[in-house]
């Protein structure tokens, strides 16, 4: 994509809205020269606009020109808008682009067939009879000099020829080229296949033999498989809990240090108070003894705020230990019910809640109050009532 791309858009459309190309006829020149290269500016614009409007067909027949002569097109473009018509430098730079204007233009006259209604309408919208036989005329006027006579007169002859050339070394032409070679390879190949169809045939069957030895070998490997399957899932189920308690007991070890910290610091800060404030000559002082008393009431005020965190942390601790319980307990349980699904289908069939609190033990969340954690034991309702009568009476 090339004049489609909106940066190159751009460009031409700078181009385009020169004040200069907008005069019917040549108003900033008096000379003949001048005014030749003006018709090559209208004639170049005329070509440069068409690119504007129908971007999609210049892209698709100007692919060789494009490859060769695209950026050095921009450039001449950029160069003509951009110097003051008044400047010696800008005739050459108006013949460059004329030059390289009708380089895209013979390339894309060549490139579309005659007659078709796809393109009668981009073809009517650029005088093409006319761009041709100006370019013919040029090449004999006088006015202009060898080098760019020359330069013309090579792009009307060698054009055609090199985009036959380009074509013909494209990959489409080497696929007819090698045609026959590769026909004869196929030819080949076929009566090599037909030669060794009983060889074929017999590789087959016992083909056949062998995958139907293989496939009763997978069935026992698939029935040994199902059984190791609920075991092996018991095992990954182990091993999640296992790395969770590994982080509770981590957690409840940071959380114990923090306790610890908590403790000596309840202990450490009143004893270092009572140091400070206990002093044998200034006992009989009893404003001294007050003043002493006042200071201690931010301790006090630190040691209930300690207080309060300790019970906190203390609370914390507790429940992470019955988390760990919790957790260690499931450990326990996974390691004897290893043909769990097999064994809950069977036992199911005559009672369906029989592995209810099983499941419900093993699969439900890890309470983190200690004090609301489910029973462990079927029996344990039962002593705690008889507990709690055994405190009334």
């Amino acid at each position: 994509m090339f004049f489609q791309k909106e940066d190159n858009k751009a460009i031409i459309r700078s181009f385009l809205d020169l004040q200069l190309l907008k005069e019917d006829e040549n108003k900033f020149f008096e000379s003949d020269m001048a005014d030749a290269n003006f018709d090559l500016l209208k004639t170049s614009a005329n070509i440069i606009k068409n690119t504007f409007n129908y971007p999609v067909a210049w892209d698709n027949y100007t692919k060789l020109n494009i490859g060769l002569y695209g950026e050095q097109f921009l450039d001449c473009i950029k160069k003509v808008t951009n110097t003051s018509v008044n400047n010696d430098h800008i005739c050459p730079h108006i013949q460059n682009l004329y030059l390289n204007s009708l380089r895209f233009f013979f390339e894309i006259d060549f490139m579309l067939k005659e007659g078709e209604d796809e393109h009668e309408g981009f073809k009517k919208s650029i005088s093409g009879m006319n761009i041709k036989k100006e370019a013919v005329s040029n090449t004999i006027n006088e006015l202009f000099d060898n080098e760019f006579k020359l330069e013309l007169l090579y792009i009307i002859n060698s054009t055609p020829l090199l985009i036959t050339k380009n074509l013909f070394h494209s990959e489409q032409i080497k696929l007819f080229s090698t045609f026959d070679e590769k026909r004869l390879t196929a030819e080949e190949t076929l009566n090599n296949i037909a030669s060794s169809k009983e060889e074929i045939t017999k590789k087959i069957s016992d083909f056949q033999t062998e995958l139907e030895q293989k496939e009763q070998t997978v069935e026992n490997l698939q029935a040994t498989l199902d059984k190791q399957e609920t075991a092996f899932n018991f095992v990954g189920l182990y091993k999640g809990f296992n790395e969770l308690a590994k982080r509770k007991q981590k957690e409840a070890t940071n959380t114990f240090c923090f306790l610890i910290v908590l403790a000596f610091s309840l202990i450490a800060f009143p004893l270092s108070a009572m140091i400070s404030i206990y002093n044998p000559n200034d006992i009989s002082q009893s404003s001294t003894i007050s003043t002493h008393l006042l200071n201690l009431l931010p301790l006090i005020s630190l040691e209930i705020i300690l207080l309060y965190f300790f019970r906190v942390v203390l609370h914390n601790y507790k429940s992470i230990k019955a988390q760990v319980l919790q957790v260690e307990l499931r450990q326990t349980l996974c390691q004897f019910i290893q043909n769990y699904a097999d064994y809950s289908k069977e036992i199911k069939k005559d009672d369906p809640a029989v592995l209810e609190k099983f499941e419900n033990l093993i699969f439900s969340g890890i309470i983190s109050d200690a004090e609301n954690l489910p029973s462990t034991f079927d029996g344990m309702d039962q002593i705690t009532k008889l507990l709690s009568s055994l405190k009334r009476t």
